[in-house]
């Protein structure tokens, strides 16, 4: 049995393939999507991904995960700390 105990930070990674498919872990929230950005709240800050022509393939808050196709041109951090909860993280769980 291996489930995280409440209020456990997520482990985070990025893993980009080709500028064409990235996995991010440790999501938490995500803010904004749209072809060309993707705003999503971790658990070591914001991350900002820009693209061109980008679809979620598969968002699971309750596992941290987000799944992304698409032109991947850059990601930025910051530090905001995770907001009320979105229509995503609603919709996803």
């Amino acid at each position: 049995m291996n489930q995280a105990m409440p209020g456990a930070e997520k482990a985070h990674f990025v893993n980009i393939e080709g500028r064409s498919h990235a996995v991010v872990s440790g999501v938490e929230d995500v803010e904004l999507f749209s072809g060309e950005k993707i705003l999503a709240l971790t658990s070591k800050g914001a991350i900002t991904i820009l693209g061109e022509g980008m679809q979620v393939e598969n968002l699971n808050i309750s596992d941290g995960k987000l799944v992304i196709n698409g032109k991947i041109d850059g990601m930025t951090y910051d530090e905001r700390a995770p907001k009320s909860k979105s229509v995503f993280s609603k919709i996803f769980r």
